[in-house]
C-alpha cells in the first residue's frame, strides 16, 4: 500500500501543535516531509512505522524524520477508546536554519534528528518528564511554544535511553515497492493474531510462495514471521492482563494461543518474566514493560 502525502498548514512560527482525541479519527499509512514528535496515549493497538511494527505501551513518545512512512491503529477492531489521545507537534526541516543554530551548542539536538530519520521512540522517565511539557505547549503563545519546544528538543536529545524504530529510510522504503508488502502482512496479523494463522494464507497476501515470503520478511524486518505473530500476540495478552479481570487461562485463548504452555513460554522470552509476574507488578502500580525486540 502506497502511503497518502498528508499536507501539514503552515504556521507562522513554523511549529503546528495539536492534541487530536483518537476516537473522531483514523490515522491511515502516510507520509509528510515536516518532522514529527508525537505522544500517543492509548489503552491498546499497533503503530507501524517504516518496515516495523509493535504494540503500543499504553503511552508512546516517537520523534520520526521526513517522509517515513508511519500510522497507528488503537486497538485490533480499530476503534478507539474516548480518552486516547495524541499530542502532536509538527515542524519543518528548516526550522533550525540561521547563524544561531549552527552553533556548536546545537550539535546533540541536530544528532538526534539525523537518527530520527529511521523513527525514534523514548523510554517511560522520557516520557514523565516530556509529557507535561507537551500538555502546557497547547495554550501557549507563539514565543512561549517556541522557547518551550527548544528546551523540549535539548532535553530528549540528552536522553541515552532511545530505540530506532525503522530498520529503512523513507527513500528505501518509497523507492521499493515490495516493502509495501510488510504493511500489509503487519495488517493481516494485527487483524486474525487471535486465530490460527496459515503461512499460505499471508503469502498470498504478498503475492509470494511461502518459502519467499519468510526469506523476504526476515530480511526486511529482522524477525521470522513467527516472531512478528507471538509479538503481537504477547502484546495483545499484556494489555488484557493489566486492564482486564481475566485470568490467566481466558488471556492465554483470547491472545490466540490454544496451549497454556506454549502462551507461557512466548510470553516469559518476550517479556522476561511469566504473565502471573507481570499482572502482579502492573496491577501494584509498578512502571514499564515492554514487548519490544523481545527485550522488557
Amino acid at each position: 500500500m502506497k502511503p497518502h502525502l498528508e499536507i501539514v498548514p503552515q504556521h507562522d512560527t513554523k511549529l503546528l501543535i495539536k492534541k487530536e482525541y483518537l476516537k473522531f479519527m483514523e490515522i491511515n499509512w502516510h507520509i509528510h516531509p515536516e518532522y514529527e514528535l508525537v505522544l500517543i496515549s492509548s489503552t491498546s493497538g499497533m503503530e507501524y512505522i517504516g518496515s516495523r511494527s509493535k504494540p503500543i505501551d499504553a503511552t508512546e513518545l516517537l520523534l520520526l524524520g521526513p517522509n517515513i512512512p508511519h500510522m497507528w491503529r488503537t486497538d485490533s477492531d480499530g476503534a478507539a477508546a474516548d480518552d486516547d489521545y495524541q499530542i502532536v507537534v509538527q515542524f519543518p526541516q528548516d526550522i533550525f536554519d540561521g547563524i544561531l543554530f549552527t552553533a556548536k551548542s546545537f550539535d546533540h539536538i541536530g544528532a538526534m534528528l539525523k537518527r530520527a530519520e529511521l523513527g525514534i521512540s523514548f523510554r517511560p522517565a522520557d516520557i514523565a518528564r516530556i509529557g507535561g511539557d507537551l500538555e502546557a505547549m497547547l495554550s501557549m503563545d507563539d514565543l512561549d511554544r517556541s522557547i518551550a519546544f527548544l528546551n523540549l528538543l535539548h532535553s530528549l536529545a540528552k536522553s541515552t535511553d532511545i530505540e530506532v524504530l525503522s530498520d529503512c529510510g523513507s527513500d528505501e522504503i518509497l523507492n521499493d515497492n515490495g516493502i509495501k508488502r510488510i504493511y500489509d502482512i503487519h495488517q493481516y496479523i494485527n487483524d486474525n493474531f487471535r486465530q490460527e494463522i496459515r503461512l499460505e494464507e499471508i503469502a498470498g497476501i504478498a503475492c509470494m510462495t511461502p518459502q519467499a515470503l519468510c526469506k523476504y520478511f526476515k530480511q526486511k524486518t529482522r524477525k521470522t514471521l513467527l516472531e512478528c505473530i507471538n509479538e503481537t500476540r504477547i502484546g495483545y495478552a499484556c494489555q488484557l492482563l493489566a486492564g482486564s479481570d481475566y485470568n490467566i487461562m481466558q488471556v492465554c485463548y483470547e491472545s490466540g494461543y490454544n496451549n497454556l504452555s506454549n502462551f507461557n513460554r512466548y510470553f516469559k522470552k518476550i517479556v522476561g518474566m511469566t504473565p502471573a509476574e507481570y499482572k502482579k507488578k502492573k496491577r501494584h502500580g509498578d512502571t514499564f514493560f515492554s514487548v519490544r525486540n523481545g527485550r522488557a
